[in-house]
């Protein structure tokens, strides 16, 4: 497997984990109404990851706090890559700034392992 689908792959399972999580966080056990109800818009949650905008809209017909779980989702995914919420916080829509999120991790993956051979820290300027 190439290094580049690794960073894809990591990605997209950090993004399913972290729907997840927040899923669980938001609607405790009712989280597998949303599933259910994802699924009923053929959104399954491994598919997150390529549809985001799917996903978005399904979850705003179920609940009004659609984009409160989007942004909990966001903030955590930024957390876990180590970029400031601000890079992607503007009006744009829940999936360009998922596929913003994807860039910017793999921006973070060679900056870590830039930081692992050379003891360094390397500043990146978007």
């Amino acid at each position: 497997m190439t290094q580049q689908m690794e960073r894809k792959n990591d990605f997209e399972e950090r993004l399913i984990e972290t729907t997840n999580e927040v899923l669980r966080k938001c609607f405790g056990e009712s989280s597998q109404l949303i599933y259910t109800w994802l699924r009923f818009h053929s959104v399954n949650p491994e598919e997150i990851p390529a549809k985001p905008d799917a996903f978005a809209n399904a979850l705003k017909t179920f609940s009004g706090g659609g984009s409160v779980v989007e942004t909990m989702i966001l903030r955590k995914l930024c957390a876990a890559y180590g970029v400031k919420y601000d890079q992607i916080c503007d009006n744009s829509s829940f999936a360009d700034r998922i596929a913003e999120m994807r860039t910017l991790s793999q921006v973070s993956f060679f900056s870590s392992a830039r930081e692992e051979q050379t003891g360094k820290q390397l500043i990146v300027h978007l």
